[in-house]
């Protein structure tokens, strides 16, 4: 009779569990399914995986449900997303439903050390002030929390959440990437979609062949972009980009896209124009403080440079000059720029946050 009763539970759990798991997706939430040509949360979350493993030249055997689990919930409350936290690692929600400041009092939401040059942080402060006032408050830390969309009418925005999964008791359960996801998610929004949010659109590209594989999904423009642009991208979608980072050989001079007309003159920024040549510590490589035309124009802006068995790859900031956001697009490149100084030439200072390099966000004054 026990070995019944034992039986009927465990039957009633697995149904109360599949029908949690099989709950429709809100209308809302819906396009972010379609952008991935998937149906319910399952078929997104393997889609993705699949990208992965499809786009990365070496590691691709690290993006399986094995190694990269996780689970994936929309829609819910502040309450609901609390009572159900063990069920889920990335939350994508509705700013008018969740109070994000109280998930983070019960350090619900991964978080670390205020890194102006950071993507999660760029991508914040991209947001218009509205939506960054509904970010926990914290003078050090930073919480992985991006928005999606944002819907001015009705004042609401899509969010998507990361749980911090450390604080889970089985390790198996621990290291989670709901980041990895969220950012691709992020990727495939349509370039209005962005630029309605986040004022400017940034892309990540090569100037030859497209190099990628997993210790660098994660780049400098955005939220772990994997469809790396080359030159003939930057050329032929000229209208939908406003700011680049390029991987480059350090003898490229950008004359493909400077003869095309889309280097912008990032000396017309005083703070860019008056940089000097860097060398962030004393056994690392000298970084210019710009690249230039043959008529004197600095058309892009080293920020590192990494050299990998002999071969030099140097990261350059390069701005639209036919984009029709270039005001913002200036704006953004300096704040850039000035946040890879500062991250560049901090030193060995002890950090107020464990081995983060990091800083008080008051401390920014730029």
């Amino acid at each position: 009779m026990k070995k019944l009763i034992v039986l009927l539970i465990l039957a009633s759990l697995f149904l109360v569990t599949t029908a949690i798991a099989e709950e429709p997706v809100p209308a809302r939430y819906m396009p972010i399914l379609e952008s991935w040509n998937a149906t319910n949360v399952e078929e997104l979350y393997m889609n993705i995986l699949e990208y992965y493993q499809e786009s990365v030249i070496d590691g691709a055997t690290h993006y399986t449900t094995k190694q990269m689990p996780l689970n994936i919930r929309f829609g819910g409350t502040t309450e609901e997303l609390i009572a159900d936290k063990a069920n889920w690692d990335l939350a994508i929600v509705s700013s008018k439903e969740v109070d994000l400041q109280a998930l983070a009092d019960l350090q619900l939401i991964n978080l670390t050390g205020y890194n102006p040059s950071d993507n999660l942080a760029l991508h914040q402060r991209l947001l218009p002030e509205n939506l960054q006032a509904l970010l926990p408050s914290d003078p050090l830390m930073m919480h992985y929390v991006y928005v999606y969309d944002y819907d001015v009418q009705a004042d609401d925005a899509t969010l998507m959440i990361c749980q911090n999964t450390l604080l889970r008791k089985k390790s198996r359960d621990r290291y989670r990437s709901p980041g990895s996801f969220a950012g691709q998610m992020l990727r495939v929004r349509s370039v209005d979609a962005v630029r309605s949010m986040e004022g400017i659109r940034r892309v990540d590209a090569w100037t030859k062949e497209k190099k990628l594989v997993a210790s660098t999904v994660y780049t400098d423009s955005g939220l772990c972009p994997i469809d790396i642009w080359t030159e003939e991208d930057l050329i032929a979608n000229a209208e939908d980009w406003d700011v680049a980072i390029i991987r480059m050989d350090p003898e490229d001079k950008l004359k493909t896209l400077d003869a095309a007309g889309l280097l912008f003159d990032l000396s017309a920024a005083s703070y860019l124009g008056a940089r000097t040549t860097q060398q962030p510590y004393s056994y690392y490589c000298e970084i210019a403080n710009g690249i230039f035309s043959t008529d004197g124009r600095m058309i892009g802006i080293p920020h590192v440079l990494y050299n990998q068995e002999g071969a030099g790859t140097e990261v350059v900031l390069i701005v639209n000059a036919k984009s029709s956001y270039l005001e913002l697009a200036l704006d953004y490149a300096v704040h850039f720029i000035k946040s890879k100084d500062w991250y560049w030439t901090v030193g060995d200072k002890m950090w107020p946050h464990g081995n983060d390099i990091c800083m008080y966000k008051d401390e920014m004054d730029w």
